[in-house]
């Protein structure tokens, strides 16, 4: 390691030991992330008790998200992790780190939604609160509830539309409609439904989780343009966008069509640290 990397881990070092409970020193993990390719572990432990102080910030994401790109277990701070997922169901990356958290400790993850005993009455409810969305999601993201795993999928499905059918006003439906579209497809229901979420609320910043998810599954993706277009005029430095932009990618979409939206989102990252995928963005779209 070079004398200047040094000096900068011993920085970040010294800054997390005197208060790491501060929340802005997760911008330090992203620069030695970012900036040190050689041995980006050296700063695990700070991490980790970093997350142990902040586990509730829905910030904490880009922390769990630093943690998972770097290869490391999951399991060794799947208790922060529980914390992050009951305080904040509406982050766009809860769905993300669920499966994560599912597929490393099933156990643990029954302690957030549901175990697979329990879901087939919790399935048959006619009526579902506002708050039972999350749920409906943890059991199509479990191995119990996946697609091919029997009556509880298909329940899970039937949930999904009942609820949907009584909260398609809630904003917080997005992330619902956006898992299962990747489940099932392009189905007409769940596309339906996917409209008249959007109709209201078509240029709110969670209805890129819709957009990424209907450019997944549609034939025809660049007939999303207009759609996503005005989108990007409402919301030009969202700090998430990046993600809708690599879909967009993902989609095999032309990139020249929404470069000038990606440059202006990747101007706006050189203002704010926390923005992720700026790199991924610049090199598909040649910035």
């Amino acid at each position: 390691m070079g004398g200047d990397a040094k000096i900068v881990k011993d920085i970040i070092q010294k800054a997390v030991q005197q208060d790491y409970t501060d929340p802005s020193t997760r911008f330090a993990f992203e620069a030695w992330f970012e900036a040190n390719t050689d041995n980006p572990l050296l700063l695990k432990q700070e991490m980790s008790l970093w997350l142990e102080a902040n586990a509730a910030l829905s910030e904490a994401s880009y922390v769990f998200g630093f943690w998972d790109r770097l290869g490391l277990d999951i399991d060794e701070v799947k208790g922060p992790l529980r914390v992050w997922l009951r305080k904040n169901h509406e982050n766009s990356y809860y769905s993300l780190f669920l499966g994560k958290l599912l597929k490393a400790s099933p156990d643990d993850a029954v302690a957030i939604g549901i175990s697979k005993e329990r879901a087939p009455a919790f399935l048959k409810k006619e009526e579902f609160a506002v708050q039972d969305c999350r749920i409906i999601e943890f059991v199509l993201m479990s191995p119990f509830g996946q697609k091919g795993s029997g009556e509880i999928y298909d329940q899970a499905l039937s949930s999904a539309d009942r609820f949907l059918r009584q909260h398609i006003g809630e904003v917080g439906s997005a992330f619902l409609i956006s898992l299962v579209l990747r489940v099932v497809g392009n189905e007409m229901w769940i596309r339906s439904y996917a409209d008249d979420w959007l109709a209201i609320y078509s240029q709110r910043h969670r209805a890129s989780v819709v957009y990424q998810a209907l450019l997944f599954v549609e034939r025809e993706p660049e007939r999303l343009f207009d759609r996503i277009q005005d989108w990007f005029i409402e919301n030009p430095t969202y700090e998430l966008a990046g993600s809708l932009l690599m879909a967009w990618i993902e989609a095999e979409c032309d990139p020249e069509i929404l470069r000038p939206a990606a440059k202006i989102w990747c101007d706006a990252s050189a203002q704010r640290e926390e923005y992720p995928d700026v790199k991924a963005v610049e090199k598909w779209y040649e910035l």
